[in-house]
């Protein structure tokens, strides 16, 4: 087997050298980057990873589960917002080396691994009650409430 890898390899590079029409091996997928999100306490989370433009206007957005995602196609500058609902987003701008494919060659990318911590943010309607307290109103909100 590793005799016909080294032939399809060495055929390869032969049939690309001039102008004939060259054969491109099957490409791996060029992935920018994989994201795990996971929380302050270290639990994985699931939520998404937006790519924008430098103005921030969305390009596309990916969904990640609590397994992560992969994200971008190939090297250059991304935009990235990390988030979740009920979570802090965090912005961030990456650069990807690699190369980009040829006539008779693949694109390249040096996949970065992604792991970033997102806090929580509570909000004044997640598990308020008033339920046994004691709220004492002044004189003018009771007769404003009556």
């Amino acid at each position: 087997m590793k005799t016909l890898n080294k032939l399809l390899v060495i055929a390869g590079a032969v049939g690309c050298g001039g102008d004939g029409p060259c054969i491109v091996p099957p490409c791996a997928f060029p992935a920018a980057f994989t994201v795990a999100i996971k929380s302050a306490t270290g639990l994985p989370l699931n939520g998404f990873v937006r790519e924008t433009d430098e103005a921030g206007a969305v390009l596309r957005t990916t969904d990640c589960s609590f397994d992560g995602c992969i994200v971008g196609q190939g090297p250059g500058t991304y935009h990235l917002v990390i988030g979740r609902e009920g979570f802090a987003s965090k912005q961030m701008t990456l650069i990807v080396n690699g190369r980009e494919g040829g006539r008779c060659s693949c694109t390249t990318a040096e996949t970065q691994h992604l792991e970033v911590t997102l806090v929580f943010v509570p909000t004044s309607s997640v598990g308020i009650s008033t339920r046994g307290a004691n709220i004492q109103a002044t004189s003018e909100e009771s007769e404003a409430i009556r």
